[in-house]
């Protein structure tokens, strides 16, 4: 028999209308909260209008590639309790479910950063820390 754990997380949901591409968002993203992340249907009407969002977890001392220091969230430093090193979990959708399956890691065991073509993206900390969610809507050339 295998064990399942059920977490309990309240849902902060974020959504994007159809109208803000490339405007960045920063939302602070407290302990025991996932956060979805909704593009507008009205995104979706043409194949050449389609969207993508780009997803960036922060934490304190997130670092650079050249040794440089990036400070996405500076208004929330004070509250962040998640470091450069934090795990996180994103789901394509507004619920990762009882196990958790489909899920992609982010953070010091994955990627640092995700784009979704999704119309709802869930993002939580593995790590139980607060974290700021770097956000902007794009438009998609069909590359990523």
């Amino acid at each position: 028999m295998t064990a399942v754990f059920m977490i309990s997380l309240s849902v902060l949901v974020l959504p994007f209308d159809a109208t803000g591409y490339d405007e960045i968002d920063k939302v602070l993203v407290r302990r025991n909260v996932m956060i979805t992340v909704v593009t507008s249907p009205l995104n979706r009407k043409a194949k050449s209008d389609d969207v993508r969002v780009y997803l960036n977890p922060t934490g304190l001392d997130q670092h650079t590639r050249d040794g440089g220091y990036v400070d996405k969230c500076p208004t929330y430093m004070p509250d962040l309790t998640c470091f450069s090193l934090s795990n996180y979990l994103a789901f394509f959708g507004p619920d990762p479910g009882l196990l958790m399956r489909n899920s992609i890691k982010l953070g010091l065991k994955g990627y640092p950063y995700l784009y979704s073509r999704s119309t709802a993206t869930t993002i939580l900390s593995t790590d139980d820390c607060v974290f700021c969610l770097y956000t902007r809507l794009e438009r998609d050339c069909g590359t990523l």
